[in-house]
């Protein structure tokens, strides 16, 4: 059995652990066809959330090559469900990954959102005050209502690995359009603590700056940029299309601990995540609502495997 250490990371409530890992001195290629899973469950504080999130892929070796810049290379196809308290997202992905350090994703989610954590809350404008007491005020006056729709989401990753020091970078765009009742045109997302469009666009990226050791600790710094990209109907009638949320943007430690990686383990690479960020910049978060001293907090535990291998 043999001990890996990889760059840990998490999306909003996406936590998954890159492949920027340390390799063995001759390592082989990967299995021509592979069927793989991982798991990850995420608690969040400020703001409040608890999120699963399911990948199953079937894989496609593209290069038969150990070279650490290929040997990682290939294409998928898969469902990635994810399931909160309020939301719930079914739908497939494919994935394209030409060479180690870049990977391509896309893929469109049927969304079921349920009265729970005071969702769904949607408004007539960006302008809205959505702030943690608004939205539980809203949720015990029954603002919050059941909602289906659809989301589609398109992602990049991209690592740099010198040594044990890794620059990973991971931005993903989303686009939703949602049964929201008229005549609102925004609403409440809690995956990105977003006010975003009705079948608008929004973004996320995560940036990680991170040391891999040789007995299975990741330690480093994580800076996370999220905004809405708001149109001019958005807004209500004769009010200035200025949007007073702005780019939210927080800073702060990326700790990961993976307890062994045996590679044609079914249960492999078992993780404990720890994200410890401060707001730098929101509208509620820097002490208009929230001290800026209480950080943004995540716990959680991901694993991952291989349930069919081809060579």
């Amino acid at each position: 059995m043999r001990r890996r250490a990889s760059a840990a990371a998490v999306l909003a409530l996406a936590l998954s652990t890159s492949a920027a890992q340390a390799q063995d001195p001759a390592p082989k290629p990967h299995p021509q066809e592979r069927v793989t899973y991982d798991s990850t469950l995420g608690v969040r504080i400020n703001p409040l959330g608890i999120e699963e999130r399911l990948n199953v892929f079937a894989r496609r070796r593209l290069y038969d090559s150990a070279s650490p810049l290929l040997r990682e290379a290939n294409v998928a196809v898969g469902l990635a469900p994810t399931f909160t308290p309020s939301i719930l997202r079914l739908g497939p992905a494919v994935e394209f990954r030409p060479l180690t350090i870049l990977t391509l994703s896309a893929a469109g989610y049927l969304q079921t959102w349920m009265r729970t954590f005071n969702n769904l809350q949607s408004f007539r404008s960006p302008t809205a005050d959505h702030s943690d007491d608004a939205l539980r005020a809203g949720g015990d006056t029954g603002r919050n209502y059941d909602a289906t729709g659809a989301e589609l989401q398109l992602r990049a990753q991209l690592l740099g690995k010198v040594g044990p020091i890794v620059l990973r970078t991971d931005a993903s765009f989303h686009m939703a359009r949602v049964d929201l009742h008229a005549p609102d045109t925004v609403y409440y997302d809690p995956r990105s603590d977003l006010l975003v469009p009705n079948g608008g666009w929004w973004m996320t990226d995560d940036t990680d700056l991170v040391w891999l050791t040789s007995f299975g600790l990741v330690a480093g710094v994580r800076a996370t940029v999220a905004t809405a990209f708001f149109r001019d109907h958005d807004y209500a009638p004769s009010e200035p299309t200025e949007d007073p949320n702005g780019p939210t943007v927080r800073v702060g430690p990326v700790l990961a601990y993976t307890f062994f990686d045996d590679p044609e383990a079914t249960f492999n690479r078992p993780t404990a995540l720890l994200i410890a960020n401060w707001w730098l910049a929101h509208r509620y978060r820097t002490g208009e609502e929230t001290s800026a001293a209480l950080p943004y907090i995540v716990l959680g535990f991901r694993f991952e495997g291989d349930l069919y291998r081809a060579h």
